[in-house]
């Protein structure tokens, strides 16, 4: 739920935020999302971009989270490119 705020509940992104409306948000997976060939998809990289930053109002997840909610975005499907 806590990333559905932002990212919406099929991890699609938004064209802006709540409480930030002249940013967006980036889809987690699909056809729009950061490739497999981006750093992102690395685990190391997205479970500590998403402890150090997420949720963008309030970060504050344990590492344990961050590490099992990269796993889980990381198990989507995005475009292949390598």
């Amino acid at each position: 739920a806590i990333c559905a705020d932002c990212h919406g509940d099929k991890g699609e992104g938004k064209s802006s935020l709540p409480k930030q409306p002249a940013l967006s948000v980036p889809p987690l997976w699909g056809n729009q999302s950061f490739n497999s060939a981006a750093g992102m998809n690395k685990p190391e990289i997205l479970s500590s971009f998403i402890f150090h930053n997420m949720p963008f109002d309030s970060p504050g997840l344990s590492v344990e989270e961050a590490v099992d909610i990269a796993a889980f975005i990381l198990k989507q499907e995005r475009p292949n490119r390598r």
